[in-house]
């Protein structure tokens, strides 16, 4: 509802099914209040929404509002029926065309660098919902939220339901696991996720412990020496293993953390990006296949 390398859009929602974002019925409007405590609201539901996040894009597909869909950005690539659907930009929005387009509500990131984005959709008269999912938990209840800001409620609480008989499953599967994980999201500055984000959430889940879960920043900059000193067990990529710049990425892990028990052991996992840096179904889907790495 946050790349350097690979991040900004990830990096850029299990509280239950239970929204905490309700709408309520408050003269004759629908209000919610969105990630940065903001109030939105409208007379009537929105039927023409633009999504600046890819992960909000896939999520209106999820619970089958794709109809309401009438922007989304040049990022917003899955599933394949996103090519089909205006693009209005990426980091650097058409704000005209934006304008033209009329829409009744727009999603964006909350983020350092989409604060510029909110300004200028502000200015503009937009409606605007800024999401910012911090956990597994909260990508029930912001797809929770979706549903209702949709209209695709009763849809939107079955995937919900699916979705949390698989978390309580890698919980209870998962849940005595504590191999020591190290997630590379950029190489230069070498920067990684904090306990404060939904992948360490999902790691969790699948059995790992996070080595920088206790850093104040979501995605902190850390040192090799302080790597070093966390040994970690395993390394998480999130590239695509048939990217060109992975050899150079695992001669600068050899070089940098070859005394580490991952390196050692060639214990480094890659992720696909697309999914592991969004707040999606995908995402919790997916843990499975991460906690086989366990």
């Amino acid at each position: 509802m946050k790349y350097c390398l690979f991040l900004y859009f990830a990096l850029i929602f299990l509280t239950g099914c239970r929204s905490e974002n309700a709408p309520q019925l408050r003269e004759k409007k629908f209000v919610f209040i969105d990630d940065l405590g903001r109030e939105v609201s409208f007379d009537t539901l929105p039927n023409r929404i633009i999504s600046m996040m890819p992960s909000i894009t896939e999520n209106i597909f999820a619970i089958g509002a794709q109809d309401k869909l009438i922007g989304i950005t040049t990022y917003c690539n899955f599933p394949p029926e996103t090519k089909n659907i205006q693009k209005v930009g990426d980091l650097n929005p058409d704000y005209e065309l934006i304008t033209a387009l009329n829409p009744d509500l727009i999603f964006i990131q909350s983020s350092t660098s989409a604060s510029p984005m909110l300004n200028k959709f502000t200015q503009l008269g937009l409606n605007v919902f800024v999401a910012n999912p911090t956990s597994i938990n909260e990508i029930i209840s912001h797809l929770e939220t979706l549903g209702e800001i949709c209209g695709r409620t009763e849809n939107a609480r079955k995937l919900c339901s699916d979705l949390s008989d698989r978390i309580n499953f890698y919980s209870s599967s998962n849940g005595n696991k504590k191999v020591r994980a190290f997630v590379i999201l950029s190489e230069n500055p070498l920067t990684t996720v904090s306990g404060k984000t939904f992948l360490s959430s999902a790691l969790e889940l699948a059995g790992f412990l996070n080595i920088f879960s206790g850093e104040v920043n979501d995605f902190p900059v850390v040192s090799y020496e302080d790597v070093l000193k966390k040994n970690p067990e395993i390394i998480f990529l999130p590239v695509d293993s048939n990217s060109s710049i992975v050899p150079e990425m695992l001669n600068n892990l050899q070089n940098s953390l070859e005394t580490t028990t991952a390196v050692k052991n060639k214990n480094i996992k890659f992720l696909n990006p697309d999914v592991i840096l969004r707040s999606t179904p995908r995402l919790i889907y997916e843990i499975g296949e991460i906690s086989s790495f366990n």
